[in-house]
């Protein structure tokens, strides 16, 4: 009889991602899809993730990079998504966050979707 071989536990290392180019990801790549609130699903974009499983995830990095840091980045990739569009003030969400984010997280993505919902209106148009 032969040697079973055991199994070996698959790990997030085993896998390296990365660019076109062949560069790998960094810590800003993973990020910037971790707080891409295009996930969730607004407008024509079909969620691939659940509203709570999305406020889980920037929770944590709310927990992990600081408030400030994470609501701008989703804004900023908002605006990058949908750049005829004006996205919320920041300022307004980084200070109502008080402990727990996932409430406030949970509103910026209603403002989110309702911006897109309302479409393109001349006072959320922003030149650039």
């Amino acid at each position: 009889m032969g040697k079973r071989r055991a199994k070996r536990k698959v790990q997030a290392t085993d896998y390296l991602f990365t660019h076109l180019d062949g560069t790998p990801w960094n810590e800003e790549d993973v990020g910037k899809i971790i707080s891409n609130p295009v996930l969730a699903g607004i407008g024509t974009y079909q969620g691939i993730v659940s509203d709570q499983q999305w406020i889980g995830a920037n929770a944590v990095v709310v927990k992990q990079e600081g408030t400030e840091s994470t609501i701008k980045r989703i804004l900023t990739i908002y605006a990058e998504a949908f750049p005829a569009l004006e996205p919320p003030d920041a300022d307004l969400y980084i200070e109502k966050v008080n402990g727990d984010p996932a409430p406030v997280l949970q509103s910026l993505l209603g403002e989110l979707r309702a911006i897109f919902e309302e479409g393109i209106h001349p006072e959320r148009v922003r030149i650039r």
